[in-house]
């Protein structure tokens, strides 16, 4: 700051938001957790402001607020209940606050940022705002995040905002647009950012988002820089940079291809320069279990596997063909028995035809399956390393639970549940060779994991454990959204209350009056919701958390359930305006006197 800052107690009427305040506009806060202390204590923590004249109080000394913007909306509420007690008082009390210089913008928006970043629920849009302010007050990137505790990446992530169209942010300081897609979005041209928005207003069209968001901007797949064989400091084509992540993505899939198959030939040149007897180029999926390791010197070659989805390239060095090395052992056998004038035996031709090694396989099939039915603690062994790894006929894959909101993705993250479902997840990990650090059990083509190795950890893990992993590997894999959660809830008897209440995320975007009534009515009574009936929304949802979370004046009603949270879940009002609700009905008939009548 340019100047020393001063303390004084200034009255409340000569206070208001400043525009540098970083959650000016933004919608009234929630109070609720600070106005009980501030109406028995008043404000105890200085209000930061700085001068600022309004054209409506000439004359009069005026300051905006620049951090400190709850426990003036406490303030406020409070001077609305001064009001309704019709007394002839003014309410106008003395505010202690810190005024600092009215003319260092910079400083002002300082201040409001870090105070808003010690309760760590300022959006990413807000933060932005303000880093661009700070920016255009000239502070550099690296100034911003020493200041605010951050890496230089992270400014320059959220100051790639402001190259969005205003919807695309609007969406996404709505909550209507997720994270990930907005990433993509910050890596897409003014164009493309105009004809995705055109798609997203029409309602006959499905929203490209996600990953298919990024496959929608390259044409075809998403590549990234980091699968480059070629210089891509070199590379003439378009590289899309969404600041977010490690690496970029390739803008054009076909010119990408055209450097790497270009960077293929090179290194198939060298490796035939260097010796080896031959290359071979291959695309999609590589069995290396049907090859062995052969010497250059032996007549190995090399295979270059390339993946047309990521673009990645894998070189394979030394290898043969199963059929191919036994016929270089019978040649070397021979050349061997000749140099030491021995009579050359020729090997004796497979016993098995292909025909009769199909015919063995199909009955020995049948007859390891049926074997297999009378030892249920195998089959649990195996159809967990089945789930782990994945087979030809078996391939499961974890949820990924896809948020619409960010507030909607925090708020679950937050649920005792699911943090007991991790430390779940972290604590079976390591039996499968798998870190708690991986955040998942499940195996991927990189991990090189094959099932015969987790079959085998699994016969030494005892009965119990292996139930354990079977039926955490099926809590990943149970998809959300459909009506087998409300069946597997309503069989385990499972309670929404133990483990959620209604919190901030749930009362943000609740919307519907009339639904807001009917929860009013279940959680209080119907008079108490008929008497709000002409309330506005914010009002009614204020009394409902009364009534959720108790208030001075109440304690929590503890038997209070969100229809649409049981289990099965139920409609407010017509079942085909409440999708979880639907989901069941389409198919509850098949679990008739399977779940029990509550």
């Amino acid at each position: 700051m340019t100047k020393p800052v001063i303390f004084e107690n200034i009255p409340f009427l000569a206070l208001h938001i400043s525009a540098a305040n970083m959650r000016d506009g933004s919608n009234t806060p929630d109070i609720s957790d600070i106005l009980p202390s501030v109406r028995e204590r008043g404000i105890q923590q200085p209000i930061i402001v700085r001068a600022e004249p309004r054209e409506d109080k000439q004359g009069q000394a005026t300051y905006g607020i620049v951090a400190g913007r709850r426990r003036f909306n406490c303030l406020i509420a409070l001077q609305m209940e001064a009001e309704q007690e019709e007394t002839d008082a003014t309410f106008n009390p003395l505010v202690p606050c810190v005024i600092i210089d009215a003319d260092d913008d910079a400083a002002a928006l300082e201040i409001s940022l870090l105070e808003n970043f010690a309760r760590t629920d300022a959006t990413p849009m807000q933060e932005y705002k303000t880093f661009f302010a700070l920016s255009k007050q000239g502070q550099a990137v690296e100034d911003i995040a020493a200041t605010f505790g951050l890496t230089p990446a992270q400014v320059k992530q959220r100051l790639a905002l402001g190259n969005l169209l205003p919807p695309i942010q609007d969406w996404f300081e709505g909550g209507e647009l997720d994270a990930p897609s907005v990433q993509a979005l910050t890596m897409a041209t003014k164009k493309q950012q105009r004809e995705w928005v055109k798609i997203a207003k029409d309602k006959e069209q499905r929203t490209p988002t996600g990953k298919a968001l990024r496959v929608w901007l390259s044409g075809g797949g998403v590549i990234t820089t980091d699968a480059a064989l070629f210089d891509v400091s070199k590379y003439e084509g378009k590289i899309l940079t969404d600041l977010f992540g490690d690496s970029g993505q390739f803008a054009c899939v076909k010119t990408f291809w055209q450097a790497q198959s270009a960077a293929v030939a090179k290194a198939e040149a060298a490796y035939l320069a260097d010796g080896w007897s031959g290359v071979e180029l291959i695309t999609g999926w590589f069995s290396k279990w049907s090859y062995s390791e052969v010497s250059k010197e032996e007549g190995g070659r090399v295979f270059i596997v390339s993946d047309s989805d990521s673009g990645e390239i894998e070189f394979h060095e030394g290898l043969l063909h199963d059929d191919e090395v036994r016929k270089l052992r019978t040649r070397q056998a021979k050349a061997k028995a000749q140099e030491s004038g021995e009579t050359v035996i020729a090997p004796p031709k497979p016993e098995m035809s292909g025909p009769q090694v199909n015919y063995m396989d199909l009955h020995k099939h049948s007859v390891a399956r049926f074997a297999l039915l009378s030892r249920p603690d195998i089959a649990a062994r195996l159809i967990v390393a089945h789930m782990v790894c994945g087979s030809a006929h078996f391939k499961m894959e974890a949820d990924p639970r896809r948020a619409q909101k960010e507030a909607t993705h925090e708020s679950a993250a937050r649920n005792p549940a699911q943090i007991a479902l991790i430390a779940e997840r972290d604590a079976l990990a390591p039996l499968l060779g798998f870190k708690a650090k991986d955040g998942r059990i499940f195996s991927d083509w990189s991990d090189k994991l094959s099932t015969a190795s987790v079959f085998a950890k699994c016969l030494k893990l005892d009965d119990a454990t292996i139930t354990r992993l079977q039926t955490f590997l099926m809590c990943e894999a149970l998809s959300v959204g459909t009506g087998l959660i409300d069946a597997v809830g309503s069989l385990c008897g499972a309670d929404m209350n133990e483990h959620w209440t209604p919190d901030d995320a749930f009362f943000d975007i609740m919307r519907d009056k009339g639904v807001i009534r009917a929860m009013i009515t279940d959680a209080a009574s119907k008079e108490v919701a008929d008497a709000r009936a002409t309330a506005t929304a914010k009002v009614q949802k204020a009394t409902l958390r009364d009534y959720v979370d108790g208030s001075d004046t109440r304690k929590p009603n503890k038997d209070f359930r969100v229809r649409w949270a049981a289990f099965p879940s139920k409609p407010y009002r017509k079942i085909d305006g409440c999708p979880p609700a639907l989901n069941w009905k389409r198919m509850k008939a098949a679990f008739k006197g399977l779940i029990p009548a509550k």
